[in-house]
């Protein structure tokens, strides 16, 4: 009657354990959507992100914990690569990066470039300088 009843206790955990788990990427899905919408947004943190899902910003902290990151950390990978697009896109000079950095949230374009270049591998330069030659092929 004990094994009986610790199964049961057991496999009532692991299926809450995975409700639980379901629920939070669910959570996730709905906090990283909300993001993408307010992308843009140089006002946007993790308490409006939590209030645009309707959690706290603590539980919105956890639930990004557990993938290994933090909601502004992933705030700025998506921004980062919104600009590399950008800049691939384009073959302008400085004048282009810094639009870009602030077009994208960014307010200090010396941050933009050292984070670019540790996100990426090189500077922003260096990659237009690289999409340069293959827009003038593709033309």
């Amino acid at each position: 009657m004990l094994s009986f009843l610790g199964e049961v206790i057991n496999s009532n955990l692991i299926q809450d354990g995975l409700s639980s788990s379901r629920g939070r990427r669910k959570i996730l899905e709905r906090a990283q959507e909300y993001t993408e919408e307010h992308l843009l947004d140089d006002e946007l943190t993790p308490l409006l992100i939590a209030q645009g899902v309707g959690i706290s910003s603590r539980y919105l902290s956890e639930i990004f914990a557990a993938e290994g990151t933090s909601p502004m950390r992933w705030v700025r990978q998506r921004r980062l690569e919104l600009c590399r697009m950008e800049l691939e896109r384009q073959t302008g000079g400085n004048q282009l990066i810094c639009e870009v950095a602030y077009s994208m949230g960014f307010t200090n374009v010396s941050s933009f470039n050292r984070a670019f270049k540790a996100h990426f591998g090189q500077s922003p330069r260096d990659l237009i300088a690289q999409a340069a030659p293959r827009a003038k092929r593709v033309s």
